[in-house]
């Protein structure tokens, strides 16, 4: 999959859209997307929900596996939330591969705002057979 079909997948999905995720780069290896929280986005503390954090990763891991050329379903996560950032402030997901199997791999994830680390995690993927 080139640069062109990702940022195009990415940039015009529904999910991704609906979420304010977009295309930010990517080199072969490192996959990064970039979004900008909005009021939904907040939780009753009023700082990003780390549901929207876990989401960002979950896409850019699961994206970035799909260049593989196969379908593939998270079947473990871990997420270590290090810090937070209000709405308003663009944050990136910065994935890169582990393990490229044939019926399992893994993607280590960090997602941050231009000033700090929010969260590092490590995503497992299982091809998806139709």
């Amino acid at each position: 999959m080139g640069k062109d079909d990702l940022r195009k997948m990415i940039d015009e999905g529904d999910f991704t859209s609906h979420n304010n995720i977009s295309f930010h780069s990517f080199d072969g290896e490192q996959l990064i997307l970039k979004m900008l929280p909005d009021s939904r986005h907040i939780s009753d503390l009023n700082i990003l929900h780390g549901g929207v954090i876990y989401t960002l990763a979950d896409t850019a891991t699961g994206i970035l596996c799909r260049i593989l050329g196969k379908n593939y379903v998270t079947i473990d996560a871990h997420m270590s939330y290090i810090s937070n950032t209000p709405k308003g402030i663009e944050i990136f997901a910065r994935a890169s591969f582990v393990h490229k199997g044939n019926t399992v791999s893994v993607c280590e994830v960090e997602v941050y705002t231009k000033e700090k680390l929010l969260t590092k995690g490590t995503f497992t993927y299982h091809v998806y057979k139709k």
